[in-house]
């Protein structure tokens, strides 16, 4: 089975009109790309197989009606760079393309937070002189990342990867939360489906602005977004939910960011906070889970909040906030001799499991 290539240049001028000019740019450039090279997504390819499989790895934690909705679906990865997946409806056979672009970011984002918990635990009294200032390592690190994310919102450049100094422990609990991550981004997708939500066409403005954690005007559009996380969220067995927005957290986290430095209020989707902040009210929360998974997800809405304040003093637009304080080559130069430190002085970063350290629920292992 396959998606043709003129359906998939077509699913990406769709979304033109809401794209910034670079952005736009860029769009444009993969379309033409698409047609002349005739790329098409088929079922069987590598991308897709392993979108497949991220269904069925996670099979244990959902509930099982919708664990055979899920399956059902048509998924399709497609090796373009775009931050973007589409559900669609083909002559009743329900779809789900996802594009490079967005597992890119996901991986990216997965590996970044076990790098800078590792370096911030086993590292703390390390610095890193910048500018002829000395800063803690991991605040080093984590610029440097954030600018080579940041960059690739115009880019479209292939990211780095950043676990190289993971040991193979931490790289095993990056690839569960990476998984998990596009897990809560295939449940979104079949969310739309099994609501109905393709081809709406309302966009009537909804009061909404109540409960979020940055005021934002939300449409019909956004609040289907929202009704889609919800459906997500609840087609995972109660007792494991937490710990399934916590990977949610790993799209949303670097959807935030790419938000903040990029893109036009106004658009399609909620902001990523207040998606976050939205699945965090949904959640009954147990005593042992309770502190551990709220701090992490009201932590990064605090985060969010202060670049949407930034965001506003600049009328809208930060994006060159970032590249002021470490210009892309500086960034790449930083992650590369940070990573040559590390690996000199303590070989790799990585964490010692035990029974106290994680547990595993079904096929998805956690801390």
């Amino acid at each position: 089975m396959s998606i043709e290539s003129h359906e998939l240049a077509q699913l990406l001028r769709q979304t033109l009109p809401g794209a910034l000019s670079d952005e736009r740019r860029n769009l444009e450039i993969i379309i033409d790309t698409i047609e002349r090279d005739g790329i098409t997504a088929c079922s069987d390819s590598e991308h897709s197989i392993f979108l497949q499989n991220a269904i069925e790895q996670h099979r244990p934690i959902l509930i099982p009606k919708r664990a055979d909705y899920f399956s059902e679906a048509e998924i399709y990865g497609v090796d373009v760079p775009v931050v973007n997946a589409v559900p669609l409806v083909d002559e009743g056979r329900r779809q789900i393309v996802v594009f490079d672009g967005i597992l890119q970011i996901i991986r990216f984002y997965a590996d970044l937070m076990w790098v800078l918990n590792l370096l911030m635990s086993k590292r703390s009294d390390r610095t890193f002189v910048l500018d002829e200032q000395s800063i803690p390592e991991a605040n080093a690190f984590s610029m440097a990342a954030f600018s080579i994310l940041a960059d690739f919102v115009n880019t479209r450049r292939t990211l780095i990867a950043l676990s190289d100094i993971l040991g193979p422990n931490a790289r095993h609990h990056a690839l569960f939360g990476y998984a998990g991550a596009v897990a809560f981004v295939l449940a979104h997708e079949s969310g739309h489906l099994a609501l109905g939500h393709t081809g709406f066409k309302n966009t009537a403005l909804f009061e909404r602005n109540a409960g979020l954690a940055i005021k934002e005007d939300i449409g019909r559009f956004q609040q289907l977004e929202f009704d889609a996380d919800a459906y997500a969220l609840e087609s995972i067995r109660e007792e494991i939910r937490p710990i399934f927005v916590s990977n949610a957290l790993i799209f949303l986290g670097p959807t935030a960011f790419l938000e903040a430095f990029g893109r036009q209020r106004g658009g399609s989707h909620p902001l990523a906070t207040n998606r976050a902040f939205h699945l965090l009210s949904l959640i009954a929360y147990d005593p042992d889970t309770a502190t551990q998974v709220k701090g992490i997800i009201e932590s990064q809405v605090l985060g969010f909040k202060q670049l949407e304040s930034l965001r506003q003093e600049n009328g809208g637009d930060i994006r060159h906030r970032i590249h002021e304080r470490m210009p892309i080559e500086v960034a790449h130069e930083v992650v590369r001799m940070i990573n040559e430190r590390v690996k000199y002085e303590i070989g790799l970063l990585d964490i010692e499991l035990n029974g106290a350290d994680c547990k595993d629920v079904g096929n998805v292992r956690t801390l």
